[in-house]
């Protein structure tokens, strides 16, 4: 859309809040694009005012309702920073909610493997690999993986030092979340 600007101070308003982010470090490089499409969609739609509603931040996030549901929320998180901004400099707009679109989000759900999956995996890894020491080490990924709970990235960084067999232990070193941590095992 080549729409000329019908409102300079939104366009400033978004300048400035963009410039102020870059500043920072961000990149910003979806959120300046959606944000702009937004500000070229109100201008299309006639809106002349330096002000919007939550409501329209939503119908725009939707789009004609074929987007996903993560890129919807991508859209709105970009618009709802920038009228965080606007309402900050005094503007009269609306920050839309964080449930403002009731998409929640998608996850796929987890499959608990059962003992008899886990055991078949074991079994499999002899009739899938060909090598008897490469058989040997996933047989026991699987088994680690399914006895601890650990990560797979976590598994494979494991050294000898790190299992502690005489007090049923693992010691997981700079995991996802930082700090080492003691995994018990049964």
């Amino acid at each position: 859309m080549n729409v000329q600007p019908l409102n300079a101070d939104l366009l400033a308003a978004l300048e400035e809040y963009l410039s102020r982010r870059h500043a920072l470090g961000f990149q910003l490089i979806e959120e300046e694009r959606n944000a702009r499409g937004f500000l070229e969609w109100l201008w299309a739609r006639g809106n002349t005012r330096a002000a919007f509603t939550a409501a329209e931040a939503t119908i725009w996030a939707r789009g004609a309702g074929t987007f996903k549901n993560s890129y919807q929320g991508q859209r709105l998180s970009a618009v709802k920073g920038f009228s965080r901004y606007c309402r900050a400099l005094g503007m009269d707009v609306q920050v839309p909610t964080a449930g403002a679109l009731n998409t929640g989000k998608y996850r796929r759900t987890p499959h608990i493997y059962t003992q008899n999956e886990v055991d078949a995996l074991i079994a499999a890894c002899q009739e899938v690999f060909t090598a008897v020491l490469v058989q040997a080490t996933m047989a026991n990924i699987v088994a680690l993986l399914a006895v601890s709970g650990m990560r797979v990235g976590e598994v494979l960084r494991l050294k000898p030092q790190d299992i502690h067999a005489s007090e049923f232990t693992v010691l997981v070193r700079a995991n996802k979340h930082g700090p080492d941590r003691l995994i018990p095992l049964h």
